[in-house]
């Protein structure tokens, strides 16, 4: 269980690194969901869930949620090798790169990204509904503070 949570947190701070390092093709009009959620400044749970919520019922899915991180993988993956390597993510430290690697072998396949994801979601999702509110977003963007 200790190991899980450890791989949680670790999986979780690996995934916001890659989700806020510029990505390979993102411009300003196009960012991913992370991008947020380091920001300080406007409605950032608002500008979150219009990135998330592809439905529009101003809640975000867990296939929305991991739709839009997988689209993060395949931003981030510059030589479309379709695994993710330590200098395709250079604001995750080793330690947590390590961590988030389940096999060992040096770099994140999409599998161990999308479970990275999987977790990240259940933290946000605190009432555990299987929904992202507004809410739960700004509390999330808070705990980072």
């Amino acid at each position: 269980m200790a190991r899980m949570m450890g791989l949680a947190i670790g999986a979780f701070a690996a995934i916001l690194a890659v989700a806020t390092t510029p990505g390979f093709g993102q411009t300003s009009e196009a960012r991913s969901a992370s991008d947020f959620l380091t920001e300080t400044e406007g409605s950032v749970p608002a500008q979150l869930m219009a990135l998330l919520d592809a439905d529009g019922d101003g809640r975000a899915s867990k296939m929305e949620y991991r739709v839009h991180m997988m689209q993060v993988f395949y931003d981030r993956d510059r030589n479309r090798d379709l695994y993710l390597v330590q200098k395709e993510l250079p604001r995750v430290g080793p330690r947590t790169f390590a961590e988030t690697d389940i096999d060992g072998n040096g770099r994140l396949s999409a599998f161990e990204f999308n479970q990275a994801k999987v977790l990240q979601f259940e933290s946000i999702d605190a009432d555990g509904d299987g929904l992202l509110s507004l809410a739960e977003l700004d509390a999330f963007r808070r705990s980072l503070d």
